[in-house]
């Protein structure tokens, strides 16, 4: 009887504890949060490309991300999981809708966090082409938010 009560009060525990933890994509956002890289959209900053045609990083808050590319003639949109390792965001593409132009076989990208609500493009996995169609290593893509208050007129 004691060894029923005593199996019966473990079972609960541990079915208490595994209700305890997170979903796994709150996980991933609580350590994006800390290294300063939140779920959003992240624009590329260039003046010189027109707003509609500027790339863009959209980052969920299940893990799932989109990257629209600038392709010159066209846009084109991947599509995967993104994970965060200090100032460090990986992209792990699951699919795209171009073929034909630079990147479109890439596997995965990297942007580093280079100050609050900003993303500097590192490259991918290919290091032949360290590009995805216009974006380079090195451009600077800011979070929505910040992005169009640092567009508005100084008074």
């Amino acid at each position: 009887m004691k060894k029923r009560l005593a199996a019966s009060l473990l079972l609960a525990l541990f079915l208490f504890c595994i209700g305890c933890r997170p979903p796994e994509g709150v996980a991933m956002q609580s350590a994006a949060a800390q290294a300063g890289i939140t779920p959003g959209v992240y624009v590329h900053t260039a003046r010189e490309i027109e707003q509609v045609y500027r790339p863009r990083l959209e980052l969920y808050e299940d893990g799932t991300c989109a990257f629209t590319v600038n392709l010159l003639s066209a846009m084109g949109r991947l599509e995967g999981l993104y994970a965060v390792d200090g100032d460090w965001l990986t992209v792990t593409v699951q699919s795209l809708d171009f073929t034909g132009f630079a990147g479109d076989d890439v596997k995965e990208l990297a942007f580093e966090l280079v100050g609050p609500g900003r993303l500097m493009f590192r490259g991918t996995d290919n290091p032949d082409a360290p590009y995805l169609g216009a974006t380079e290593a090195l451009d600077v893509f800011t979070k929505e938010e910040a992005a169009a208050s640092s567009d508005a007129p100084q008074q």
